[in-house]
């Protein structure tokens, strides 16, 4: 009886689907108390699988009334399972008082029932005990007991409690005890045994960031492929990026796109912001600033804190839109209110504050306030390293809410630096090159050679910070890291050709100061004699190298003979070098002095060249000096600045 009331609740065994006569065939076997019958019959009454029609003839009732009498129903079934001993009769009971569904809503009575059926070793039963430890739900609140049994449930191979008791973990749930090794594997099981897609992507979470396993941005885009698959949202959206930046895996921006279509398809915001962004930068698609406001619009509309931020990103800098720095600072401040009054809006992104804290400092839409921008910057310094950057120069000069302090200047930029940021590398580069100056310039009474040892490991370091900006064509630091090694004596020939490259880019990027040694260097040429040595030392613009330590040796040190197996940047980030090509190098040498070399010229002396970058310094300087007195004039107002000037402020880079 029960195997023909299965068969006709799922139309198999040669018989058509019909409830009618499978609640016939199941009401038969309950008689004969079967408690897996009395469990299927209040599963098709709670479904809704009783035809309503005929109910509603014969008694003339609304389908309220008719979905009333089918859950009273169901519960009656459940209850009678339920003290039969059957586990999901517990179960099923558990839920109808969890929910109020056809008997009174008792909190207490859904975990006991719960609790009845997990202490017999039923693991969905386990699951849902621990679930009502976690939530304090009908029993007093206990993480440690929750993940007791979120454990009793994973280890008899619940997709759900290996889900839990992982997220428990990974969270700190349990009393804030962490072990993301142990999350990790139990992510791992769920994604594995139970195909579980979030549980895939959790567990790529893990793997990308290096958190309790071995780090390995590869094997966690396998993991969001697979979260991606199953119809995990977020994996789709993580997986379009690996693909469109080349996160570890081959660019492919066209897969990428295709997967942020899949994920806004399938309901992702992020998805619109990310495909409007590839239409804003002309990233695989043709630039189109309106789509990307339009999709941007589309996802502010619908909550998106991220869509909302570039928009107004978008507003400050004139992209699709009429520029408007006052409606952008606005948007930002409503921004942030808001995620500050409803801890449960989505976050804000955090270059908002970074954001709003450039308008403040520099008056942009609004009237500067230095004591503002600090107080932003100091809000996402640890999550955005131009925040930093920003609160060091803060701490250097001591504007705004911060008094001045050089060292906890240089501490905020070497954090920056570390976090990647371009422009604090080149402060940080600045502090070691000064201290290198430092120790080679003590006086000769005091010069030992550890001195020159200090002097030579800063220097060391400055150079590192400072080619690790010029790689970005940070122009300062392209200018810095060229005058080094045009100003160190012991500098060869393929060193000297990079360094006038990097100083005649930096030019070519508008930096005045490269502008003025560029000018230098044509109106003496650059010229290498046989030895390998520069026919006439060019002077050094940090001043590294005294003429007395040059000619007596005790105090000077090689910079350039410690960096020579660290490649040039002129190959790779920049232009290709029109300089002629040193005869060595030509010939497959390492760059060495040896045999018959004469010697040859790396910049020719031309005083047209020279005269023209001379100019061009001086122009970029008056500029710089108009652009001040103009914005003194407006902050002495205590107005906001005119767009005019912001846009001539970034374009100078002060």
């Amino acid at each position: 009886m029960l195997a023909i009331g299965k068969a006709y609740i799922d139309g198999t065994g040669g018989v058509d689907k019909h409830i009618g006569w499978a609640i016939t065939w199941l009401q038969q076997a309950a008689a004969r108390d079967s408690s897996e019958a009395m469990v299927l019959l209040g599963k098709i009454h709670i479904d809704g699988h009783v035809q309503k029609w005929e109910s509603k003839r014969k008694n003339n009732r609304t389908d309220q009334e008719i979905r009333a009498h089918d859950v009273s129903i169901a519960a009656d079934w459940f209850t009678r399972a339920a003290y039969a001993g059957d586990f999901e009769g517990m179960v099923k009971l558990g839920k109808c008082y969890e929910k109020g569904s056809g008997v009174p809503k008792d909190e207490r009575k859904a975990f006991e029932w719960y609790y009845l059926a997990a202490s017999k070793g039923f693991s969905r039963a386990q699951n849902l005990t621990g679930w009502c430890y976690w939530q304090g739900f009908g029993v007093p609140m206990d993480a440690m007991e929750a993940c007791k049994w979120y454990r009793k449930a994973a280890e008899a191979g619940l997709v759900e409690g290996q889900t839990n008791l992982a997220l428990a973990y990974c969270h700190g749930w349990a009393g804030g005890y962490r072990d993301r090794t142990e999350a990790a594997h139990w992510f791992w099981a769920a994604a594995v045994t139970g195909n579980d897609a979030k549980c895939a992507f959790e567990l790529g979470h893990l793997i990308e960031r290096g958190n309790g396993v071995q780090r390995d941005p590869f094997k966690a885009f396998g993991w969001f492929l697979c979260a991606a698959e199953g119809g995990f949202v977020k994996g789709m959206e993580r997986v379009g990026r690996y693909l469109v930046d080349g996160l570890s895996v081959r660019v492919d921006k066209a897969e990428g796109f295709r997967w942020y279509q899949r994920a806004v398809e399938n309901g992702s915001l992020e998805g619109l912001v990310q495909i409007g962004l590839m239409f804003l930068k002309g990233d695989y698609v043709s630039q189109d600033y309106s789509k990307a406001i339009i999709l941007f619009g589309q996802a502010a509309e619908k909550g998106s804190t991220k869509g909302k931020f570039h928009l107004a990103l978008c507003h400050e800098n004139g992209w699709g839109v009429t520029k408007n720095s006052a409606t952008a600072v606005t948007m930002y401040q409503s921004l942030i209110a808001a995620a500050n009054s409803d801890t449960k809006s989505q976050p804000v992104p955090i270059e908002c504050y970074y954001r709003l804290g450039y308008c403040y400092e520099y008056g942009k839409g609004v009237a500067q306030d230095y004591e503002k921008a600090y107080r932003q910057y100091e809000k996402s310094y640890r999550e955005y390293p131009p925040s930093c950057t920003a609160l060091a120069r803060f701490y250097q000069i001591g504007l705004g809410g911060a008094t001045r302090d050089p060292e906890k200047a240089f501490r905020y930029y070497e954090y920056a630096a570390a976090k990647g940021d371009v422009n604090a590398n080149y402060q940080v580069g600045l502090v070691y090159a000064s201290r290198a100056n430092a120790a080679s310039q003590s006086p000769d009474s005091a010069r030992t050679s550890t001195t020159s040892d200090v002097a030579a490991e800063n220097m060391n370091i400055a150079v590192r910070y400072f080619r690790h900006a010029a790689s970005y064509r940070h122009a300062p630091a392209m200018f810095k890291l060229g005058s080094l090694f045009l100003g160190d004596p012991k500098s060869s020939p393929a060193q000297l050709e990079e360094g006038v490259q990097l100083v005649m880019e930096a030019a070519g990027l508008g930096d005045a100061d490269a502008m003025e040694h560029l000018s230098k260097l044509y109106s003496r040429g650059v010229e290498v004699d046989a030895t390998g040595q520069l026919v006439k030392l060019t002077e050094s613009r940090l001043n590294l190298f005294s003429s007395k330590s040059s000619s007596e040796g005790g105090g000077r040190f090689s910079l350039t003979g410690r960096l020579s197996a660290t490649a040039g940047i002129a190959s790779s980030k920049t232009a290709a070098s029109t300089l002629p090509t040193p005869p060595e190098l030509a010939n497959g040498s390492s760059g060495s002095v040896a045999g018959s070399f004469t010697g040859y010229v790396i910049l020719p002396k031309d005083m047209t060249a020279s005269n023209r970058w001379k100019q061009e310094a001086q122009s970029v300087r008056r500029e710089k000096d108009a652009l001040d007195a103009a914005i003194a004039k407006a902050v002495k107002k205590k107005a906001a600045l005119p767009d005019s000037l912001t846009d001539a402020l970034e374009k100078l880079k002060l």
